[in-house]
């Protein structure tokens, strides 16, 4: 398991991809097929393995789907925290970015960092903020 920092294309058919923080999770994954609960992912997973390519992109379900399966095992937690580490965070939205801008601000005016601990927090019930 590994997360792909980066993916060039190198010639009219080849692709160069740059796998980083690479650890090893066990099952294998042939035996990761069997352990999967959902009849139709395992079928798909099993397919994907099928393939002689050494790269296969798989849906977001079916590796949501590896991923629970995976994370079942106690031994591969250490392998998952170390790999989501290189995971970077869902981009925000613009409205977000901008009132994580504001609040930042705010707080420099202060006199206060952004990592600062919130003394009260007060919010308008039924919103998000």
């Amino acid at each position: 398991m590994g997360v792909i920092k980066s993916k060039q294309v190198t010639a009219t058919l080849d692709t160069r991809i740059k796998v980083d923080r690479t650890a090893r999770v066990t099952p294998s994954a042939s035996q990761l097929a069997g352990l999967i609960q959902e009849a139709r992912a395992a079928e798909r997973f099993s397919k994907h393995l099928a393939d002689p390519s050494p790269v296969t992109k798989l849906s977001p379900k079916l590796s949501a789907i590896l991923l629970d399966t995976m994370a079942n095992s106690q031994g591969n937690h250490d392998a998952l925290r170390m790999v989501s580490v290189g995971l970077e965070p869902l981009p925000l939205e613009p409205s977000a970015r901008l009132q994580g801008d504001a609040i930042d601000m705010a707080l420099k005016v202060f006199g206060l960092s952004g990592d600062a601990p919130a003394a009260h927090l007060e919010l308008v019930k039924g919103k998000e903020s």
